[in-house]
């Protein structure tokens, strides 16, 4: 597409969030409403070589949607349009915004859930959709947003474990979750370090089957413990437990040992007295009798 053709993209984008939104009405609309030929002299928009880089409306009384065609702004680095009265989901064709790296569409009634198109936006590092009426779960997607920093989701209706995805994120330092029915709120600093390390080894023993114990050592998922497969809560992750909730499996384990050796004292002693007392100890054990062990 030649520059011409990509200024008008621009040129209809912008129009189309303008008439989607109550352009009219605006608290400032200079150039929007004239439509000037120059798009960087219309408000709250920044030009560079003749395409848009910089849309900031921060607080302009913006009421209605936004509208799909706003993915058009494919060399836009930073949109702002928080503190307005936006409705509906966000576009899938924000996943267009390759150049992307500030995105904030706080303080508004946004429903519907986060696109998993958002996981294109390499580019993108700091992202606030906090304070809206977003629900579903976060798309595992998220994961390839490989410049992603700071994340404020806060005061959503955003439900479901945290996709363990996010924990290939390399410079993710700030993921905030808090009002939401979510399994954890806010996670930053080493909260977030020992949560990471959880759930990449959650993905690694979902890709190969196994479970993790302490120590480094792995296995095979134990079949007597369906709640292998289960998330592992966010208590458990800060303890550095096993994931995959086989904490209770080896306490049980460890249990039975205990048990078992006992009985082969008792056994021993008994033995030397008589065959039969020891038999019956041993059914006492793996038949659950009603006899007590001593």
């Amino acid at each position: 597409m030649d520059r011409a053709g990509s200024e008008q993209q621009d040129r209809e984008a912008l129009l189309a969030l303008y008439w989607s939104s109550g352009g009219p009405r605006w608290s400032r609309n200079q150039g929007w409403a004239s439509n000037d030929a120059d798009l960087g002299n219309w408000h709250g928009v920044m030009c560079k070589d003749g395409r848009v880089v910089r849309l900031d409306l921060d607080r302009n009384g913006l009421v209605g949607t936004i509208p799909a065609a706003l993915g058009g702004l494919t060399k836009v680095v930073y949109l702002r349009m928080s503190c307005n009265n936006l409705t509906g989901p966000i576009p899938s064709t924000f996943g267009h915004l390759s150049r992307l790296n500030y995105l904030d569409i706080r303080s508004n009634q946004l429903t519907g859930g986060l696109p998993a198109e958002l996981g294109k936006l390499t580019e993108l590092s700091k992202v606030d959709l906090s304070c809206n009426l977003l629900g579903g779960r976060i798309p595992p997607e998220v994961g390839n947003m490989t410049g992603l920093m700071l994340c404020w989701l806060e005061k959503n209706h955003i439900q479901g474990p945290i996709p363990p995805e996010l924990a290939n994120i390399p410079q993710l330092t700030d993921l905030d979750l808090t009002e939401n029915r979510v399994e954890a709120g806010r996670l930053k600093g080493k909260g977030l370090m020992e949560w990471k390390e959880a759930a990449r080894q959650r993905l690694i023993d979902s890709q190969s089957g196994t479970v993790s114990w302490q120590h480094g050592a792995a296995g095979p998922s134990p079949r007597a413990t369906p709640s292998a497969t289960a998330t592992p809560s966010a208590r458990d992750a800060a303890a550095h437990r096993p994931s995959f909730n086989v904490q209770e499996y080896l306490d049980n384990m460890m249990a039975k040992d205990r048990e078992i050796a006992e009985l082969r004292a008792e056994n021993e002693r008994l033995r030397r007295g008589s065959r039969n007392t020891s038999g019956a100890v041993v059914r006492n054990f793996f038949g659950r009798s009603s006899e007590s062990r001593r």
